[in-house]
C-alpha cells in the first residue's frame, strides 16, 4: 500500500515536471465582440506551437453596464476567440472550458480596458529529450477557398450583384451578430484585401415587420436596426484596414424578406441579416 501511493505520487511529480502553462491575453474594444487585427499575430502565433495538450479560455468585461448583459458579452468574447482558433486549424477537441465571468474577476479596477479581455491559457505536454536531428522538409497545407472566396471569383459578373452574408445573422432587436459570424466577416475582410479595387455597400436588414419597416435597435434606440446591422459590419472592415472610400453602408428595414412568412426561428434569424453589393471591382 505503501509503495503504491509513493508511485502516485512520483507519477503526478512527473506530470508536473513535463507539463508547462502559458498564458495569452488579448483585449477587446468597449462592447464589442470581434478581435482586433492587432491580436491576430499572436493568436496566428499560438495556432503554429506543437505539444499543446490543452487550452482554456475565460472572457471578462469591464464594470459597465448589467451583470447578465456583461456575463453575456464575456463569454461571446471567449467563443469569438474559440472560433477564430478553430479557422486557424486548431483542433476543438483542445479546448477545455469556455466561460464567461462578466466583470468578476476585473484585471486592474482602475484601467476598464485592461478589463476587456479573454485570458488563453494554454497547458503544453513538453516532450522527453530527443537527440538532434535535421528538421524533415516543411508541409504547407493549401486551404481550399472559401465560400465568399469563390463568390467572388467570376469578376467579370460581380458589378451590380449582391451577395448574401449568409453565417453573418444578428441577435433579435439588436446589432450583435451572433458568434458564428465572425469567421465570415473574417473571409469578407480577407476579400477586400486580396482585390484592392472592390467597392461595396453593405446592406442591412431586419426580421418581423411589414415590408419596408425598420426595427429598434435595443443597444442604440436612436438609430434604426438595420442601419446599425450595416455599420457593424463597415466598422469591422474599418477597423480591419479596409479605406473608407471602399465601403458605405444602408439599412433596408424588413424589404426583401429571404423568408416572407417567417414561419419559425430559424427563417427569423435568416432574415436579419447583412447583404453586399458589389458597386465596382
Amino acid at each position: 500500500m505503501r509503495f503504491s501511493l509513493i508511485l502516485v505520487v512520483l507519477l503526478c511529480l512527473a506530470t508536473i515536471a513535463t507539463a508547462q502553462q502559458d498564458t495569452l491575453i488579448i483585449h477587446f474594444d468597449f462592447n464589442r465582440t470581434f478581435i482586433r487585427p492587432a491580436d491576430t499575430v499572436h493568436l496566428d502565433s499560438l495556432t503554429k506551437t506543437t505539444g499543446i495538450a490543452s487550452v482554456t479560455l475565460a472572457g471578462h468585461t469591464d464594470h459597465t453596464g448589467s451583470d447578465r448583459y456583461n456575463n453575456k458579452l464575456s463569454l461571446l468574447r471567449a467563443e469569438t476567440t474559440r472560433l477564430y482558433l478553430l479557422s486557424k486549424g486548431l483542433p476543438d477537441s483542445l479546448f477545455k472550458s469556455i466561460e464567461g465571468y462578466g466583470s468578476r474577476r476585473p484585471y486592474d479596477p482602475a484601467d476598464p480596458a485592461s478589463n476587456r479581455r479573454v485570458e488563453i491559457i494554454v497547458i503544453h505536454n513538453s516532450p522527453p529529450p530527443q537527440p538532434p536531428s535535421p528538421p524533415p522538409p516543411p508541409i504547407i497545407p493549401v486551404s481550399p477557398p472559401s465560400g465568399l472566396q469563390e463568390a467572388f471569383s467570376d469578376t467579370a459578373r460581380l458589378t451590380g450583384k449582391n451577395i448574401i452574408l449568409r453565417n453573418v445573422n444578428f441577435y433579435g432587436n439588436r446589432h450583435t451578430p451572433l458568434p458564428e459570424a465572425y469567421l465570415e466577416l473574417q473571409q469578407l475582410l480577407t476579400v477586400m484585401r486580396q482585390h484592392p479595387g472592390l467597392i461595396i455597400q453593405i446592406q442591412g436588414y431586419v426580421c418581423c415587420m411589414r415590408d419596408g419597416i425598420d426595427g429598434r435597435d435595443a443597444d442604440n434606440p436612436s438609430e434604426p436596426l438595420s442601419v446599425q446591422r450595416a455599420k457593424f459590419v463597415y466598422d469591422f472592415l474599418i477597423e480591419g484596414g479596409i479605406a473608407r472610400s471602399r465601403i458605405s453602408y444602408k439599412g433596408f428595414g424588413a424589404s426583401n424578406k429571404i423568408y416572407p412568412l417567417e414561419r419559425d426561428e430559424d427563417e427569423r434569424e435568416a432574415n436579419r441579416r447583412v447583404e453586399i453589393k458589389v458597386i465596382s471591382f
